[in-house]
């Protein structure tokens, strides 16, 4: 009889697990399996929405970077014309100096000039 009630004690026990594992009493409770489920469907959505977000972003980032690498060398370029016009308007004006009649402390000042202007 000691072995009815051990075996009546596991069944209560295995019908309780069965019961919230899989089949759920009454109250609107949803089973543990029902719920892994869900969550597992969920969780892969999510996965394709992060992975999409991801790739989608990626591109975003790598056509930002592509932008920027053309801007700088646009800016390189029109740096190096702004250089080249400032060298030949230095020249210019050192040369209209030398030709002009000008006294002697006026040739030192843009002697100086052209020096500083060199210099920059």
């Amino acid at each position: 009889m000691a072995s009815g009630t051990v075996n009546e004690a596991l069944k209560d026990i295995v019908s309780s697990l069965d019961n919230f594992i899989c089949v759920p009493e009454g109250d609107g409770a949803v089973a543990l399996s029902v719920q892994a489920e869900q969550h597992t469907i969920e969780l892969v959505d999510l996965q394709k929405i992060l992975n999409d977000f991801m790739t989608e972003t990626s591109a975003r980032i790598t056509n930002i970077m592509e932008d920027v690498v053309s801007l700088t060398d646009i800016m390189k370029i029109n740096l190096k014309c702004l250089e080249d016009d400032v060298v030949l308007v230095k020249n210019k004006i050192f040369q209209v100096g030398l030709q002009a009649d000008v006294p002697n402390a006026t040739y030192d000042k843009l002697l100086l000039y052209q020096n500083f202007l060199v210099h920059q």
